[in-house]
């Protein structure tokens, strides 16, 4: 139930710290690269997964250029950043979203063509 209700209100500081929880895999109050790994190598197999189905599928970025978004949403120098950092970034629900959720992922990193394709829908 917990889940459910962190799922629905993703912008609450509530549900933020619900997931940072789950982030901080190893209780020290700071989420790093290790962690990102992990929880991005989740993300990957998913897709990898799908695209040995669908060979013109959706392939995920590497490992690094997902690291450096994550680090530059959170507002990390250190290759690190603990949970008051991710608030005060503004960019928590999407780094959240980015780790934990395979679709989320795949709307935040092609975020571009589908607002390119809602304004080409506008246009007719």
């Amino acid at each position: 139930m917990e889940l459910v209700i962190a799922l629905q209100y993703r912008t609450s500081l509530p549900s933020l710290r619900y997931f940072w929880a789950v982030l901080d895999l190893r209780g020290r109050g700071e989420v790093g690269e290790e962690e990102i790994r992990i929880f991005y190598q989740q993300i990957f197999d998913i897709w990898q997964n799908i695209a040995r189905n669908n060979p013109e599928g959706y392939i995920p970025p590497p490992l690094n250029d997902v690291m450096i978004e994550i680090l530059d949403l959170a507002k990390s120098s250190t290759g690190s950043f603990t949970f008051q950092q991710l608030v005060e970034s503004g960019n928590a629900e999407i780094v959240i979203t980015i780790l934990t959720d395979a679709i989320g992922f795949w709307r935040h990193d092609n975020r571009e063509a589908l607002a390119q394709a809602l304004e080409d829908d506008e246009m007719w």
